[in-house]
């Protein structure tokens, strides 16, 4: 492992460790769930872009999940004012779809037998590279492009 890479690890350590010290402060003044993934947002903008960053909540007993926390420098739509949204049986939502079925859809339409690094091996090498060609902190392995991830076929040219 090369100096340069071996400081990069360890500055995202120290930035990893800096967020659990500022995760426990906020729970030791019990701060509420938005203090908190305020500043879980904060910590993983350190780490790689998080522009766009949601977090949903699920109550599966009552087959419903909101928006508990979200973050949009594109969309202008908050999804935190819709409230508890309900998890119907053939929603087209993909969020609803991925907590209804506890996994990523891309692995639902692999079938079985596919790893879950298989899967993120198939996920980042058919996304559409953006910014510094391969992976980067900005864009990571690029746009995921799930009907080729789901189907080996290219859907863009």
């Amino acid at each position: 492992m090369g100096e340069t890479h071996l400081k990069q690890r360890l500055d995202r350590l120290e930035v990893i460790w800096a967020m659990g010290l500022a995760i426990d402060r906020v729970q030791a003044r019990r701060g509420g769930l938005d203090e908190l993934l305020i500043t879980v947002h904060e910590g993983i903008s350190k780490l790689m872009d998080a522009e766009n960053f949601l977090v949903a909540l699920c109550d599966q007993e009552r087959r419903n999940f909101r928006f508990a926390y979200y973050r949009d420098t594109v969309d202008p739509v908050d999804p935190t004012a819709a409230g508890w949204i309900p998890l119907a049986e053939g929603d087209s939502m993909l969020t609803s779809w991925v907590i209804k079925n506890a996994q990523p859809l891309v692995i639902d339409a692999l079938g079985p037998g596919w790893t879950p690094a298989a899967v993120v091996r198939r996920i980042t090498t058919t996304a559409d590279d953006l910014g510094t060609r391969g992976f980067d902190t900005r864009y990571g392995s690029g746009l995921v492009d799930a009907q080729e991830a789901a189907t080996g076929v290219r859907s863009t040219p």
